[in-house]
This record gives C-alpha cells, sequence and structure tokens, in this order.
C-alpha cells in the first residue's frame, strides 16, 4: 500500500487534528450500527462498485466503509487527518492520503466512487461536499453517510448530546438536508434513504466521557421533550436506555 504525506496537506492536518484525534478502538465501537450487515448492503447497492472504478473513502478512519470493497474496485484510496487511526484500515486502502477532506489533493475528476461515513459532523460540510464533487468524474457518484435528527423539533435536544458525547462535532443535519447539500455542491440529481437502529445509549457513549458529561446525556434521556423522547422511542431495558436512532444514506450523481 501506497503511505502518501505532502507539506502542505500534512500542515493543515496538523492544525486540525487536535480537535479530532480519535483512537481506532473508538470509531470502531459505536454500537449496533456499527455491526449491523443491513446498512452495509444498503451502502454497497448505492455504491454500484465496478471492478475498473477508483474509489475515495473521505475520513476513511478504521476504513469502515473501505473494507466493504475489496476485491470489488479497482484501487480505494483512503483520506483522513489522523494517520494513527487510519493505520487500521490498511488492509482495506490501496494508498492513503494524510489530508482535510476540505483540501483533498487530488485532480479534478479523479474518483469514480467518493465515500463518507459519520465524517461530515466533524468538518465545514459545503467545502467538504463541494471537494468531493470536484474530485469525481462525470456520472460518478458520492455516498454520505451520517447519522442525523428527525427534524426541528429534537435537533437541539440531540444537538446537545453529540456534542456532550464528542465536542469536536460542528454539525448535526437533518432528514434530507444531506441530499441538499449535494445538490447545492453540484450534483445533478440526489436522494436519501434512512436507516433507524435501535442503539443502546450505555454502549454507544461508553468512550471516556467523564462523569460531568454523562451526567447530562442522561438528563436529556430522562427529562426530554415529548416530542424528543417520541422520535427516538426512549425506553429503558435491564436498567440501560435505548434510543431509536436514525441515520441517513445520501447519494449524488456528479
Amino acid at each position: 500500500m501506497m503511505w502518501t504525506s505532502s507539506s502542505g496537506t500534512q500542515q493543515a492536518a496538523n492544525e486540525s487534528r487536535s480537535a479530532v484525534d480519535r483512537s481506532p478502538r473508538r470509531a470502531d465501537r459505536s454500537g449496533r450500527w456499527g455491526t449491523d450487515p443491513e446498512p452495509d448492503r444498503w451502502i454497497v447497492e448505492a455504491v454500484a462498485p465496478e471492478p475498473h472504478h477508483q474509489l475515495l473513502e473521505v475520513a476513511c478512519g478504521v476504513g469502515l466503509l473501505s473494507q466493504l470493497f475489496v476485491d470489488r474496485v479497482a484501487h480505494t484510496t483512503g483520506a483522513d487527518l489522523t494517520e494513527a487511526m487510519a493505520a487500521a484500515a490498511r488492509p482495506y486502502l490501496d494508498e492513503f492520503v494524510p489530508c482535510p477532506t476540505e483540501m483533498l489533493p487530488f485532480e479534478a475528476g479523479s474518483f469514480d466512487r467518493v465515500v463518507c461515513r459519520q465524517g461530515l459532523q466533524f468538518m465545514d460540510a459545503s467545502r467538504a461536499v463541494a471537494e468531493m464533487v470536484r474530485v469525481t468524474r462525470p456520472g460518478g457518484r458520492i455516498i454520505l453517510v451520517s447519522l442525523v435528527a428527525y427534524g426541528a423539533v429534537d435537533r437541539e435536544e440531540y444537538s446537545k448530546v453529540l456534542r456532550l458525547r464528542d465536542p469536536a462535532r460542528r454539525n448535526l443535519f437533518s432528514c434530507g438536508e444531506l441530499a441538499e447539500l449535494l445538490f447545492a455542491a453540484g450534483c445533478r440529481s440526489a436522494s436519501e434513504s434512512e436507516y433507524v437502529s435501535i442503539e443502546d445509549v450505555d454502549t454507544w457513549f461508553d468512550q471516556s466521557i467523564d462523569e460531568d458529561r454523562w451526567a447530562e446525556i442522561r438528563a436529556v434521556y430522562s427529562n426530554g421533550s415529548d416530542a424528543f423522547l417520541r422520535l427516538h422511542a426512549v425506553r429503558t431495558r435491564d436498567g440501560r436506555t435505548l434510543d431509536r436512532m436514525l441515520f441517513s444514506i445520501a447519494t449524488g450523481i456528479v
């Protein structure tokens, strides 16, 4: 595998890394969604890989998306700010480039498919999606996968919960907004599919969160608005809190 670096992209990566460094274990243990094969099947169908394709996974982390395309495409490139995390993706990548998604060091039209899972939450979303569109060939596809709010009624409370989980989070999208980002960046068509996953909150948030932040998270799930509790179907089972989390799989055609 080719492991590349350039001074410009590396400097940008170093400037942003302190806010977004996350260990491989943390990225790979995000709850039931991370191990359920059903959304993976949806993602593969949306990507529609072909043997000659050049695929780019941005914010690749440990390669949760790249691993789906081993032996399905000709070449897989991973891009991420964090080389330590991406080291776990080595078995699935042909090449790794450390860089921010907002400044991809690739020529226009370099890739047939660009994929991103749970990365836009940490980015300047408009700039990042514009870069994804730029490096995608005409007729190519961009697939964005993200946890989303059900709508305006739960967005404020859910944003609070998710920022308590990870203060580096910049964005929480609602249903339909990923497709809007793709359209705004220049895709000629865009659509979204939704996937619901019943997640154990204690497992989802079991990541070195201090007790004060844990207390605030528990307070939202215990004392949230009627709309939040209803939409997320919050309930307790065997002393553990369950949340009906909503994920979006957005497909843009360039």
